[in-house]
């Protein structure tokens, strides 16, 4: 886990939930906040949770590692993943202000999206968009419906790059939902 913000924080408890996760370390810039984070999240969810004194340290032997940080700068380098590894990045993910590693792209076998339409739509492109890793994105949902193909090996190396539509997800089902009631008010009259 590289950030101790809210983020990391669910992000944690949602690749929990889903992956039998024994074994967590931590890292952030600042040692009180590994802390807190660990200490933290330790009463939520049972597994190991240790705090990393290095980034290097924390990612080096990770099958999985959750980027949610704030960093306009790399916060690890690509060379110190082990084959097989899975990176999600939900921080800043621009061509001049990003989390991960620019060789990360070419490192990944599989780069996914959660929406390729909005990773276009950035303001400032995103960091793999006119690069040679560009037509290799796919949209997640394509390799949940068999659409596209996900990890082929244990050591394909695999990233995901949200686009932080969850939250967008929500706003729409809430405005949905007000219409529906709106319509079944006006059918009731």
């Amino acid at each position: 886990m590289m950030g101790t913000g809210l983020q990391a924080r669910t992000q944690l408890e949602a690749a929990v939930a889903v992956r039998n996760i024994k074994s967590i370390k931590v890292y952030s810039r600042k040692q009180e906040n590994r802390e807190a984070f660990a200490e933290g999240m330790r009463k939520k969810i049972h597994a190991n949770i240790a705090v990393a004194t290095s980034p290097r340290d924390c990612i080096e032997d990770a099958d999985i590692v959750i980027c949610a940080t704030n960093s306009g700068t790399p916060v690890f380098e690509s060379d110190w993943l082990k084959p097989g590894t899975h990176i999600n990045t939900v921080g800043p993910k621009t061509k001049n202000w990003h989390e991960v590693p620019l060789d990360l792209g070419i490192k990944s076998t599989i780069i996914a999206t959660d929406s390729i339409e909005q990773l276009h739509a950035y303001k400032t492109p995103h960091f793999l968009v006119d690069t040679k890793c560009e037509n290799r994105i796919v949209q997640l949902s394509e390799i949940v419906c068999g659409k596209a193909s996900g990890r082929m090996t244990e050591t394909d190396i695999t990233l995901f790059c949200s686009v932080g539509l969850a939250g967008t997800e929500v706003v729409v089902a809430n405005e949905i939902m007000k219409i529906a009631s709106r319509t079944k008010k006006a059918s009731d009259s």
